[in-house]
């Protein structure tokens, strides 16, 4: 399942700019935390790596937590982030990390993951969901999995 989520994640940012492209290394720890906690099922796994990718790119000013940051923010006003508002790739706001008994900031990718397989659907917006449905079901059409 990590190398089929990999794959899916490499394929899908190739579409983003080269100088802000996450490397394939830096999309791994998100991979497998994904295949790690997301109980097997290729069509849910497929969905959250693409809910990830929906809501963050894995852009690095995200995974590293630097939108967050307002003096951050404040430097390069030109770069997408949620207003710091949400955390990780999966943009999770305060309220789930609270819930959970977690602190958002510095959350290693297992800890989001496990945060984003127990959270319903409905915790992302209906025009995110809508999307990563499209990103996923279109990979699993084109590269059925085969584990």
């Amino acid at each position: 399942m990590f190398q089929y989520l990999l794959a899916a994640m490499i394929a899908w940012c190739a579409a983003i700019p080269a100088n802000i492209r996450p490397s394939e290394d830096a999309l791994r720890p998100w991979a497998e935390a994904t295949a790690n906690n997301c109980g097997g099922d290729v069509k849910r796994c497929t969905f959250l790596v693409a809910l990830a990718f929906e809501e963050s790119g894995y852009r690095e000013h995200v995974v590293n937590f630097d939108c967050n940051d307002a003096a951050w923010r404040t430097a390069h006003p030109a770069t997408w982030c949620d207003g710091g508002e949400a955390w990780g790739v999966w943009q999770l706001h305060d309220g789930p990390w609270v819930r959970a008994g977690l602190s958002p900031k510095r959350a290693s990718p297992d800890q989001q993951a496990k945060l984003a397989v127990a959270l319903p659907e409905g915790a992302w917006a209906r025009l995110t969901r809508r999307l990563a449905h499209g990103l996923a079901d279109a990979y699993l059409r084109t590269h059925p999995y085969s584990p």
